[in-house]
């Protein structure tokens, strides 16, 4: 019998939920070897389970199921596509931050802008002081 539509998003979340509660915990556990730290045994039990509860999920899904390498190819597809969609949207930030930068350091525009404007001749000037 196939799960229905709501059970099968019922398992997306879940399983997005999963991953998140993951990461985190992966993430203490670096943050923790990168102070210097001992990890905590309560950071491991929650790797651990997170990765457990993680595999169940993989293991339950009916595409993984059907074919496992093509439900890993397609993960992995998904993943670097997802990852090159973020270095391309850091990419633009980052530039767009730079942009606001020298629009607040120069208000009145690129100070090599600037430089290069011709001084006035002679004429502009004593008709400028009348």
């Amino acid at each position: 019998m196939l799960p229905s539509e709501t059970e099968m998003k019922l398992a997306r979340v879940e399983n997005e939920l999963s991953s998140i509660q993951g990461t985190l915990a992966k993430e203490a556990a670096a943050d923790a070897a990168a102070r210097g730290g001992a990890i905590s045994q309560t950071v491991r039990a929650k790797v651990r389970e997170n990765e457990k509860s993680q595999m169940r999920l993989v293991l339950s899904h009916p595409a993984f199921q059907a074919d496992p390498q093509a439900a890993l190819r397609e993960h992995m597809a998904n993943e670097l596509a997802m990852q090159k969609q973020a270095h391309i949207l850091k990419k633009q930030l980052q530039k767009e931050k730079q942009q606001k930068a020298k629009v607040v350091a120069f208000p009145g525009g690129n100070p090599q802008q600037q430089q290069k404007q011709q001084p006035l001749s002679k004429k502009d000037t004593s008709s400028a002081m009348k």
